[in-house]
């Protein structure tokens, strides 16, 4: 899965920490769920995700977002719901 070619074709992906990935030995969401993020923080959280990937060990309840630039990255709080 190439997250670049994925965001040129409008596809917004996320990784989620392990303990929400069942492939990970979390208990919620596998590769390739669609999920939908809403944040009431910044609308840029707000929509559907593909999950793409799980995020190192050290991080708990947490999602990341890809984004194609750097000087796009946000930091919200979002409810995550499978679609």
């Amino acid at each position: 899965m190439n997250l670049c070619d994925m965001a040129n074709k409008g596809i917004r992906t996320i990784a989620l920490s392990q303990d929400l990935v069942t492939w990970a030995g979390g208990k919620h969401f596998n590769a390739g769920d669609k999920v939908n993020l809403v944040s009431n923080e910044d609308w840029r959280c707000n929509g559907e995700f593909i999950v793409a990937d799980a995020l190192n060990a050290r991080f708990r309840n947490r999602g990341d977002i890809f984004m194609m630039d750097r000087k796009d990255n946000i930091s919200c709080r979002a409810t995550i719901t499978k679609i």
